[in-house]
């Protein structure tokens, strides 16, 4: 979920601030950066709560059961820095209406998102080069699930119905 995460806001970060911008995803990295013309996206935290409530997912294989575990809060911080404040608001309000209201990772599972605080910061609060830069709190619900697999009903029948055949109960 984490690497999925970063590269969706990455994505929309370059969408946003153009193809040739360094998207930085370590401290470090940022930190090391002498460009003004910056963006970052840092995990802030990732948070669990237990959950226990259980899905039935059908497909033509048959379905499976699944327990979700846990909620899962994972934060992140993102950053666009910039030399101007004109320069910035724009790619920051590029920025924030693209994102979507969730993403469905990989193995199917659907997580929503939500943009919550926005600081802006000038050049003497900050350890980037940039003059001014904005850092926005952004947080992917989803949740953390063990799957069970179970077979077609029609595949157990047969076996049944085979079983019967033979003359074995």
């Amino acid at each position: 979920m984490i690497s999925e995460c970063i590269e969706y806001l990455s994505k929309k970060l370059h969408d946003a601030m153009g193809a040739s911008t360094r998207v930085c995803t370590t401290l470090k990295e940022l930190k090391n950066n002498a460009e003004s013309h910056v963006a970052a996206v840092l995990i802030e935290s990732d948070n669990f709560t237990r959950n226990g409530s259980k899905i039935n997912i059908m497909n033509n294989s048959g379905g499976s059961k699944a327990v979700k575990l846990f909620d899962r809060q994972l934060k992140f911080v993102v950053i666009l820095g910039e030399y101007k404040l004109a320069a910035l608001e724009p790619f920051f309000e590029t920025f924030i209406s693209s994102i979507d209201k969730g993403l469905t990772l990989s193995n199917g599972y659907y997580i929503t998102i939500e943009p919550s605080e926005a600081e802006w910061v000038d050049k003497e609060d900050s350890i980037l080069k940039s003059d001014i830069a904005v850092q926005l709190q952004i947080t992917f619900h989803g949740g953390i699930y063990r799957v069970k697999e179970f077979a077609k009903l029609s595949e157990i029948i047969t076996t049944i119905e085979e079983d019967n055949r033979d003359g074995s109960q």
